[in-house]
């Protein structure tokens, strides 16, 4: 825990208090900024102070929001991802779903541009890669969660196929005969 603690001072996210109370965990040399802790323990947070602070879910969704800026470290964007998702479908449809195809495509475009084998590069190609995962367990859970006709309201599908293209079978909540040849 004490290793944790040093984290908190430099991590890349301008959280608020009752954020930065939950350390930051480090993944290779940098803070990855994961918010496991955070992750964790969102659910507490809403239950604990919910009724006290009517806006902590605004001002919490608010930080994670600011992460996702194109201009923050990766370790910052995959914090900011993977701390959306835990509020749900409708947090994903709200701020990730708007920003999938673009931010895949600049992470793809990334990939293809680190393809040394250099420690940086590879610790770079690791960083987009968790990102996209974190991307991809988001999109599962809106897809997962939200009825076939509500996803065809909210999500283009000719660009999502476009971008994702077989990357999406496995995240649509019905079973389909293709996915089932794969298994």
């Amino acid at each position: 825990m004490l290793a944790q603690r040093k984290y908190i001072a430099s991590c890349p996210v301008r959280a608020s208090p009752l954020i930065r109370q939950f350390p930051c965990t480090s993944l290779m040399s940098g803070c990855i900024c994961t918010l496991i802790p955070l992750r964790t323990h969102i659910h507490d947070l809403r239950r604990r102070f919910g009724d006290q602070y009517t806006t902590l879910k605004a001002r919490v969704l608010r930080t994670l929001c600011e992460a996702l800026s194109p201009d923050m470290p990766l370790t910052t964007q995959y914090g900011g991802i993977v701390g959306i998702s835990r509020f749900g479908p409708k947090a994903v449809d709200a701020f990730l779903l708007p920003l999938a195809t673009s931010y895949w495509t600049g992470w793809e475009t990334a990939l293809d541009a680190r393809s040394g084998s250099s420690v940086e590069d590879l610790n770079g190609r690791f960083e987009i890669q968790q990102c996209q995962r974190a991307l991809l367990d988001g999109l599962a859970s809106f897809m997962g969660s939200v009825r076939p006709e509500d996803q065809a309201e909210r999500v283009d599908w000719q660009t999502m196929s476009e971008v994702f293209g077989e990357r999406l079978i496995p995240l649509q909540a019905e079973p389909s005969e293709f996915v089932d040849c794969i298994v």
